[in-house]
């Protein structure tokens, strides 16, 4: 893990990973915890089929890592802590992963589900040109010119 006072970036969040006193736990609760406490401009990658599906996973992984409380503290922490999930997915036929799609963490409904607004095409298109004007696509996918 890699931070300084404003960010912090965290290579992958699994179920469980060693620590350096040779504990075992999931670091996802206290990254959520920690992009909770004013460090806004943080990432962190998660292996899952979707969006929603990620978060979903969080939730799950910050069981592993120790806390006692409730499914919905932990809902309502990673839908606070996350603004955007970005999907990736391999480009067919390559080895390359390009961006599939964009969504937006909008909180959460009454019953508790991740609410995600997802960029449509045309956005995601604006978005990526304006951030990198060296990105283009082809076929569905976006690439470095």
């Amino acid at each position: 893990m890699r931070q300084s006072g404003d960010h912090i970036i965290f290579g992958e969040i699994r179920a469980s990973q060693q620590t350096r006193d040779g504990t075992a736990g999931s670091p996802a609760f206290p990254f959520v915890m920690a992009l909770n406490s004013g460090h806004r401009a943080s990432m962190t990658t998660i292996h899952a089929n979707g969006g929603r599906e990620s978060l979903e996973k969080f939730v799950n992984y910050c069981f592993f890592s120790g806390p006692t409380v409730p499914e919905r503290v932990f809902r309502a922490a990673v839908a606070e802590a996350f603004g955007v999930v970005v999907q990736l997915k391999k480009e067919p036929g390559t080895h390359r992963k390009g961006v599939h799609a964009i969504h937006r963490v909008a909180g959460l409904d009454a019953s508790g589900a991740f609410i995600l607004v997802t960029f449509n095409e045309k956005a995601l298109l604006d978005l990526i040109g304006h951030l990198n004007p060296g990105f283009g696509r082809t076929n569905g996918w976006f690439h470095r010119r």
